[in-house]
């Protein structure tokens, strides 16, 4: 009887040990769904760190580059300004070129009209001297004619002389 007992409380400890370990069993499987289930929640999270650090770098850069666009654009911005007073200067100066260009021009109109007016007056006044001379040259023929006329007459004269007198 002892020993029943002894067999009955071992059995009854056995039950309750077996009852135990299933449940142990049971406890340890779901740990280990849950650690599994943890582990990828982890490297999840890891993942997403590491995408948060490569979007932190990468938004660094781009900051950095924007930064730099608007240093470019502000420069840009400032020749621009620069070559828009280099443009207004060489309008302006164009403009009074072109005043300049008219005024010469105006200025060459007026003195070809006046070089036309020399040249004409110069061909009437040379045309007139051309008339003096030939009338000029004409009396000098004819008063050179005359003499001719004054000589031969004489001449003559004294021929018809020395005839008579023998």
């Amino acid at each position: 009887m002892a020993l029943n007992s002894e067999l009955n409380a071992s059995n009854t400890e056995k039950e309750r040990l077996e009852a135990s370990l299933c449940l142990t069993s049971e406890l340890c499987e779901d740990l280990k769904a849950e650690n599994t289930s943890l582990e990828r929640k982890v490297s999840s999270l890891e993942t997403a760190a590491s995408l948060l650090e490569h979007c932190k770098r990468t938004r660094a850069s781009i900051e950095e580059r924007i930064m730099q666009l608007e240093n470019d654009l502000k420069a840009r911005e400032t020749r621009c300004a620069h070559h828009d007073t280099e443009l207004n200067n060489i309008k302006r100066i164009n403009s009074q070129l072109q005043q300049t260009i008219q005024q010469l021009e105006q200025e060459k109109a007026e003195f070809q009209r006046k070089v036309q007016a020399f040249e004409e007056e110069l061909k009437l006044f040379k045309e007139q001297k051309r008339n003096q001379v030939s009338k000029l040259n004409r009396k000098i023929i004819h008063d050179d004619q005359k003499t001719s006329k004054n000589s031969m007459v004489k001449n003559t004269n004294q021929v018809r002389s020395n005839r008579k007198k023998p």
